[in-house]
């Protein structure tokens, strides 16, 4: 049994904006697609919270930063294959005056830490990063700006960057999205969700070392 530990925000979380903020229903959530989609020798565990960030803490919202969190909750689900990171959007509100850069900053922080872990306690889960999805230009949040906006659509690149630094693999579902958006052009569809699951069910085997790249091909 593998356990994949699928570690975001609200959009890992379900957040449905056209219902006033509801949960989507596990027949609806990308963590729980992913499960059928892989099947019974996995174990996905969804890890997602409203107003998560990469590493920023949230003084009107407490509980957000993820830096705290990971460890302990690597350390609960143990032992861990895969962990699959989404994070990124929540660190764009304008209340945080922080860069795209810098937000970049955050994941590497992240990163540090649970690779520094995992040296004196092995073995390390393989690390799947995925930048958020970019919001759309009429995102209507209150906490975010045009600023906001512009800093998450930058961040793909330069999380695909940081990555190289480091022994985890990459992957940008920004094009799963196909130009469509949840109604406050934040969040993602039902059928983005769909198609987030579908991918990552393609991706994982090899992650794992399961399959090799040429037998995917």
């Amino acid at each position: 049994m593998k356990t994949i530990l699928c570690f975001g925000d609200s959009n890992t979380w379900g957040y449905c904006p056209e219902a006033g903020g509801a949960r989507l229903s596990e027949q609806e959530r990308w963590p729980c697609l992913l499960q059928r989609e892989l099947g019974p020798g996995y174990r996905v565990i969804e890890e997602g919270l409203n107003g998560r960030t990469t590493a920023f803490e949230d003084a009107i919202r407490l509980y957000r930063s993820s830096l705290p969190y990971i460890l302990p909750c690597l350390e609960s689900h143990s032992p861990v294959d895969l962990l699959i990171l989404m994070l990124g959007t929540n660190d764009c509100k304008a209340r945080y005056h922080v860069s795209a850069r810098e937000i970049t900053d955050g994941l590497e922080v992240l990163l540090q830490k649970i690779y520094s872990h995992y040296r004196y306690m092995p073995p390390a889960p393989a690390v799947l990063v995925m930048p958020p999805f970019p919001m759309g230009a009429a995102c209507q949040d209150p906490e975010m700006n045009a600023h906001s906006i512009q800093k998450s659509q930058e961040l793909p690149a330069l999380y695909a960057q940081r990555c190289e630094e480091y022994p985890c693999a990459f992957f940008d579902p920004t094009p799963l999205a196909m130009g469509e958006w949840a109604e406050d052009f934040e969040h993602i569809t039902v059928a983005t969700h769909r198609r987030l699951a579908a991918a990552l069910a393609l991706r994982i085997p090899a992650l794992l070392g399961e399959v090799t790249l040429e037998e995917m091909l």
